[in-house]
């Protein structure tokens, strides 16, 4: 599938879901976070190296979720929420990169 507008190419389908205590999404990053659920969990065919990195990104990512879920419960400063809300949006981002080249390489097999 296309990356979406918006988005670096390169994508991953698979990333956790959001926490439920999470703020709404900027337009960009509910855009790649659609586009990454609608990918299988995994590609047809399978790279160590780039399914580490796949990894490595969603497990980084569920701990900002997990961290971004804590802080606004224990009622953290603006500045807090905010730098943990880039940390994310960066995170999905170069999800969406490494997915989407993941899906070009299944695509050209």
């Amino acid at each position: 599938p296309p990356a979406p507008s918006g988005v670096p190419l390169g994508a991953d389908r698979t990333a956790p879901p959001r926490p439920a205590a999470a703020a709404e999404p900027a337009p960009e990053e509910a855009d790649a976070q659609r586009w990454l659920e609608s990918l299988p969990r995994e590609p047809g065919v399978m790279r160590v190296g780039t399914r580490a990195a796949v990894e490595t990104l969603e497990d980084h990512l569920a701990e900002v979720d997990d961290l971004l879920s804590s802080e606004r419960a224990g009622r953290a400063t603006p500045a807090r929420l905010a730098a943990l809300q880039k940390e994310r949006v960066q995170l999905v981002s170069s999800l969406v990169a490494v997915r989407y080249a993941e899906t070009l390489a299944d695509a050209s097999r």
